[in-house]
């Protein structure tokens, strides 16, 4: 952290770095500490939808920060549980830490640590590939069991999907659950089968 406005002078002298800044999301009531380290986006693509992230420290958003972390340490894809896009939709977030060397430890991992690649992720999109030859009585839920209550629910193909427990479905619904363990997390796919309302 000590290093921002050095960090900030070198990528403003790179090719189309000009104005180039750090900037930050923590939430109300969260302060970094003086030795917290950044995680700054410097590229993106496709640059035109997405120049608004560059020079974000993505380790100032609570969720990213805690899947970074764990990519650290683990050397493994990690994805964040969904949030909001501030240009509207949820998205899932998945990073892959790139290191000095081939280091074995967490520890080693951490002191090694080069950088970021990451992939955001559109749940409402897959979804929407996975049912677009559904029948109508079929409903499809992208579920994360890790998320904390009330956030569970990804993305859902129709209205209805909450986060009753899969072993209690609706008395008038068949349920199917497929596990889809994900980066680190344990998704679910849920399709709701309902009686068709033709006689």
């Amino acid at each position: 952290r000590a290093d921002m406005a050095a960090f900030e002078a070198r990528e403003r002298q790179s090719p189309g770095g000009d104005g180039f800044r750090i900037s930050e999301r923590w939430a109300g009531g969260e302060a970094p500490s003086s030795d917290d380290e950044l995680i700054v986006i410097r590229l993106v693509e496709p640059m035109a939808s997405n120049a608004g992230a560059v020079g974000v420290n993505s380790r100032s958003i609570a969720r990213a920060r805690e899947a970074i972390d764990m990519a650290t340490r683990s050397g493994l894809p990690t994805a964040t549980a969904g949030f909001a896009l501030s240009q509207g939709g949820q998205c899932v977030v998945v990073y892959q830490a790139l290191y000095r060397g081939e280091p074995a430890s967490a520890e080693a991992r951490q002191r090694e640590l080069r950088g970021m690649v990451f992939a955001t992720l559109r749940p409402e999109a897959l979804l929407r590939t996975l049912g677009q030859d559904l029948p109508a009585t079929l409903s499809l839920c992208l579920f994360d069991n890790g998320a904390a209550p009330g956030q569970r629910v990804l993305s859902a193909s129709s209205p209805g999907c909450d986060e009753t427990p899969a072993s209690s479905p609706s008395p008038h619904a068949r349920l199917h659950v497929a596990p889809l363990p994900f980066a680190g997390r344990q998704w679910e796919l849920r399709v709701t089968s309902r009686a068709s309302s033709t006689t």
